[in-house]
């Protein structure tokens, strides 16, 4: 498992060094919360975010046993409460709503429509993708899934 590069509090790259973190800490089923959290703190780190980090361990971290007070899914929560790049989500959603099938080209759409919907923090089962997704398809495709006797309901089987 290559090591990871440190996450240094800059919001533009936080979706992405998430996403290897958790890659990465999957190398680690056996590992308790507290042990996991102690591995992502070890990458949270830089000039930008060292007070963040110090004030988060001071409220989170038992220095007498030794262990986080918190769940994983807790301190994931908070991080993206506090790095999340909402302005890049925001331009990648609006991105999604304009972006439009070309016929011939469903492979490409989709390609770059699921690369903006990770962009977007918007999951494959979000009504917005879905949404989005059915005013996009060209006219020849949409007219083909409305001529069935049963509408797909899911963005899967819409793809």
């Amino acid at each position: 498992v290559r090591e990871l590069d440190a996450f240094t509090g800059e919001r533009t790259t936080y979706r992405t060094w998430k996403s290897q973190m958790e890659r990465y800490l999957a190398a680690h089923p056996q590992a308790t919360d507290s042990e996991l959290i102690t591995v992502i703190m070890s990458f949270v780190r830089g000039p930008n975010i060292d007070e963040w980090v110090n004030a988060y361990a001071d409220k989170h971290f038992d220095n007498t046993q030794r262990v986080w007070t918190i769940s994983l899914g807790r301190l994931w929560s908070d991080l993206d409460l506090a790095y999340t790049d909402c302005i890049g989500e925001h331009s990648a959603l609006q991105r999604m709503k304009e972006l439009r099938q070309k016929p011939g080209h469903a492979a490409e759409y989709f390609q770059e429509f699921e690369k903006l919907m990770w962009m977007a923090g918007v999951a494959h089962d979000d009504r917005i993708a879905l949404e989005y997704m059915k005013d996009a398809i060209c006219d020849r495709f949409r007219q083909a899934i409305y001529n069935r006797l049963e509408l797909p309901t899911a963005y899967e089987e819409w793809k």
